[in-house]
């Protein structure tokens, strides 16, 4: 019989370890995500004023090379774009031939919509678009890469307005733009 309550009191006293040791765990990660969200808060405020006053000096001067150097970002080696570049404007996008045999499709399309402009419409001609290759004769094999100022620079979002600009002559009205890696 002692043994029955000195079993019973040795698994009370292990679930009132166990249950004060769960009770400090919590205490310790809702302490972990204050500093966190503090710092996070912290260091979003830092870049808000790090950006502000960096914003009126920053000028992209060669647009092409910017460009180039973005896609090497996207895609994990420089593709060396040629100079000659294409707008076209519905979809909106900057088509730019490579020296490697690609061709590298910039928009601000995400893939899904991008593609569906994109696609051959083969059984009715009355809804062929206006450039049913940009993506290729497979728009789904082409590679698709989103930069964000996230990936590609604290700073991206504005250079990417200036570069869009200067190249297109219109404006982009977004913060990312997608790269689409087209194999000739």
């Amino acid at each position: 019989m002692l043994e029955v309550v000195l079993s019973i009191i040795v698994v009370i006293s292990v679930l009132m370890v166990g249950f004060l040791i769960s009770i400090g765990h919590e205490r310790q990660r809702k302490a972990i995500k204050g500093v966190h969200d503090s710092l996070r808060a912290w260091a979003m405020t830092d870049l808000k004023i790090k950006r502000a006053r960096e914003e009126r000096s920053i000028s992209v001067q060669h647009p092409i090379k910017w460009l180039e150097e973005k896609a090497r970002v996207a895609i994990g080696f420089n593709p060396g774009i040629n100079d000659s570049i294409i707008f076209i404007d519905d979809p909106p996008a900057i088509e730019a031939e490579t020296g490697m045999g690609l061709r590298l499709v910039f928009s601000p399309l995400e893939p899904k919509s991008m593609r569906q402009k994109c696609r051959n419409n083969r059984g009715n001609p009355g809804l062929l678009n206006e450039h049913p290759d940009l993506l290729g004769k497979h728009p789904r094999k082409a590679d698709a890469y989103e930069l964000t100022a996230m990936n590609a620079g604290i700073f991206f979002d504005i250079e990417l307005a200036q570069v869009w600009t200067m190249l297109t002559e219109t404006v982009l009205g977004g913060e990312s733009i997608w790269v689409y890696v087209v194999e000739k």
